[in-house]
């Protein structure tokens, strides 16, 4: 029975990877390019074996669930997110990364509309889905023996791509699907027959198709070739909910700090609106002020202020302001924000949109309508460096609204980044001139919107001292969390760039603007934007932050390519050469301290994971004696001691084998162990089957040490090895 066991499993293996194969491959229509299927093809080998080899070791449920779950982050980092492991070892950043990559993803699939780019988060997303659909399958067709439930489990993975795009390959995908479903069923039911057969002793039946296997062939070939009657037949996928979300709309959102790289990375970029103002500036949606170490984020406020046909008080009253008139024209951006340029005071032509009060996001509370008009005005600051050079640290932390916006997670800011902070901004003599430092450094870091996203300490101090490029985001995050080590209060801000020139004082914005830049907070004047982004094509200098106005002691060089400036004012080129004063020849920061934390979280858990196998193996022979109430419980729980040993050592009691027989069995493996083998045997079996007989438990418990040593040297190393390491007890089965 056993063997026959084994003989069928093996082609159960690969019919339950084919239908996971059959089922989640679909998945790689929702991106640009075919990145997707490598991902989805070794997932399902990985997350196929890792249940195979969990099965085999007879792990109870629960626990080979939890074993899995953390496989798969270890498989997700070694996909997406090395540079958060120390070599192929996993570390507590990694499953930090892979889940803020799953969190993000989630959000994200609220807002982008299929198909997408193939972004680390959005794959590390797919792969659960793929490694969930593989575990589920393979419990359901080895361990239920339900074939028909394993089907359900992956049908709505094969569903859901159909109901977001048109393929031209439905046929063959349906067919795939179709095939390994019924590949699945026969094998299931021809291992239930090849069992029952055997028994009965009238053989194994064949693979030659019965009448009900041909029966089933016409249905399914019937029910193929009548497709195309069925009414709504060859009609554009979807849900039906006006194609919001990750599905077959024509709207685009941008979901704060989740998003940018997709949209950047749309191809062909998609129309979202166009702007008229006397000027270009940063249309802006929103703002993040909460770092937890991870992530920028803003937490959940309300919109008070209705600013409808109102003009609102700017935040502060600052004398060098002046008003900038926009008329904004909708296409297909979609989202709760309304873009405009900071700090926004009025809004015209658009009822119930409200401001909310920290951020000044401008909140709607209906959908945008392709086609709609709405007028923005907004008040610009233009202060003076020599005014901005005397706000002293005082002010901020004596300011009502600056001070709460300094605060970083705790005290565990890596002391690389510290380093950095210091290092560039040492030797300026005020506040703002150690912001503009700090902007002109990473202004010479290189731009490149390939990278893996990520915003925590670890990848933050990777991006400023070892990688030293990025998008937008690497940038903007890390230049505000250096901002707040020096003093400065911080935030993200979100939204979109100028836009492409279309006319007299028009710009078209897309989704390759979509962008995000850094607002200071100064007392007196508010939160002023810098840019840190060395995107020389889209950025926008603040005048008070240039050379000319600043005339700083070390002058970046001068871009050759003008760009469009509301000031005037001219952006660094993306190829400038890095400083080498600033960061080494290496890019780092001389004297920056190594973190190596994630070295000593990875040997404190390989040791633990040592350790725990013996003790696990210990707590098992405590807990089973704890529950021998009787002496005859006692022996008998001796004796099971001795035969979780010799599982772990792969030489297990056979089903049905009596203690006499398997003693013998292990004598002729090991001579000199014959006596202690009988001996205990016999006890065993009086124990068990002799009512009025003597129970033994001290004397079992003797003979079963004195077995096990003389058996040991019989075996092969590796067996005395995992029986020693305790690994064995485990799965082992008495």
């Amino acid at each position: 029975m056993a063997r026959l066991d084994a003989r069928v499993r093996a082609p159960a293996e690969l019919v339950s990877a084919a239908l996971v194969a059959a089922a989640t491959l679909p998945l790689g229509r929702l991106f640009h390019s075919g990145r997707a299927v490598p991902t989805i093809l070794v997932t399902i080998a990985a997350g196929t074996g890792v249940a195979w080899a969990l099965r085999r070791a007879r792990i109870f449920t629960p626990l080979a669930a939890l074993i899995a779950a953390a496989v798969f982050f270890w498989h997700a980092g070694l996909l997406f997110h090395r540079d958060a492991m120390l070599g192929p070892l996993p570390t507590p950043a990694m499953f930090a990364e892979v889940g803020r990559a799953i969190a993000f993803a989630i959000r994200a699939s609220t807002t982008e509309v299929a198909p997408v780019a193939a972004t680390p988060s959005l794959l590390t997303l797919i792969a659960m889905v793929v490694w969930a659909a593989a575990w589920l399958a393979d419990d359901a067709i080895h361990k239920l023996r339900h074939p028909l439930l394993a089907i359900g489990f992956v049908l709505p993975v094969f569903v859901f791509p159909a109901t977001l795009l048109a393929s031209p390959r439905r046929w063959l995908d349906a067919a795939l699907f179709i095939g390994a479903s019924l590949a699945v069923m026969f094998t299931d039911e021809s291992s239930r027959l090849s069992r029952w057969g055997r028994t009965a002793g009238i053989g194994t039946p064949g693979w030659k198709p019965g009448l009900a296997a041909r029966t089933g062939g016409l249905v399914t070939l019937a029910a193929i070739l009548a497709a195309p009657l069925v009414p709504g037949y060859g009609a554009e996928p979807g849900f039906g909910t006006g194609g919001e979300g990750f599905g077959r709309g024509d709207r685009v959102a941008l979901n704060p700090l989740v998003s940018i790289q997709p949209s950047l990375n749309q191809t062909p970029a998609v129309p979202l609106f166009t702007v008229k103002a006397e000027e270009p500036a940063y249309w802006r949606i929103t703002a993040l002020d909460q770092f937890n170490g991870i992530v920028w984020s803003a937490p959940p406020r309300r919109a008070v202020p209705e600013i409808s046909g109102t003009t609102i008080p700017a935040t502060v009253p600052v004398p060098q302001s002046r008003t900038l008139k926009q008329e904004i024209t909708l296409a297909k951006l979609s989202g709760p924000w309304l873009p405009g340029a900071y700090e926004a005071i009025r809004v015209d032509r658009r009822d119930s949109v409200r401001l909310e009060p920290v951020t000044r996001s401008l909140v709607l509370s209906g959908q945008m309508r392709t086609g709609e008009r709405v007028d923005v005005t907004s008040r610009l600051i233009s202060p003076a460096p020599e005014d901005l050079d005397r706000i002293t640290a005082e002010d901020i932390t004596g300011d009502p609204i600056g001070s709460q916006f300094l605060g970083l997670p705790g005290n565990e800011v890596p002391a690389e980044i510290r380093a950095a902070a210091l290092q560039i901004t040492d030797g300026e003599t005020s506040l703002f001139r150690k912001a503009v430092a700090i902007q002109n450094h990473l202004r010479q870091f290189e731009y490149d919107d390939q990278v893996a996203n990520g915003h925590s300490y670890r990848t933050m101090s990777q991006f400023l001292l070892e990688v030293r490029r990025g998008y937008c985001e690497q940038f903007s995050s890390t230049m505000a969390v250096l901002a707040r080590v020096i003093g400065i209060p911080s935030r993200v801000a979100i939204g979109f760039a100028a836009g492409d020139p279309i006319g007299a004082d028009e710009y078209r914005v897309t989704t390759k603007h979509a962008h995000a830049w850094v607002e200071l907070y100064f007392p007196g004047y508010g939160w002023l934007p810098f840019e840190p982004t060395p995107r020389s094509e889209i950025t926008i200098t603040p005048t008070y932050t240039t050379p000319q106005a600043l005339n700083p002691t070390i002058n970046p060089e001068p871009t050759t390519q003008p760009t469009a400036q509301p000031t005037g004012s001219a952006a660094p080129p993306t190829s400038e050469p890095r400083d080498p004063d600033v960061g080494g020849a290496a890019g780092g920061v001389a004297g920056a301290p190594k973190d190596r934390k994630p070295l000593w979280i990875a040997l404190a858990l390989i040791a633990g994971t040592l350790l725990a196998l013996p003790g696990g193996a210990a707590a098992k022979r405590l807990l089973r004696r704890r529950k021998a109430t009787n002496a005859r419980a006692a022996t008998v729980a001796h004796y099971m001691d001795f035969l979780d040993w010799c599982a772990a050592a792969r030489v297990p009691k056979r089903p049905g084998e009596t203690p006499a027989e398997y003693a013998g069995r292990l004598a002729a493996m090991a001579a000199p162990a014959e006596g202690p083998l009988r001996d205990l045997a016999a006890i065993t079996e009086r124990t068990l089957w002799a009512p009025a007989a003597t129970a033994e438990a001290e004397r079992a418990a003797a003979l079963g040490k004195q077995a096990r040593h003389a058996v040991a040297p019989s075996l092969p190393a590796a067996s005395r090895l995992m029986s020693m390491a305790g690994w064995g007890w485990w799965k082992a089965r008495s």
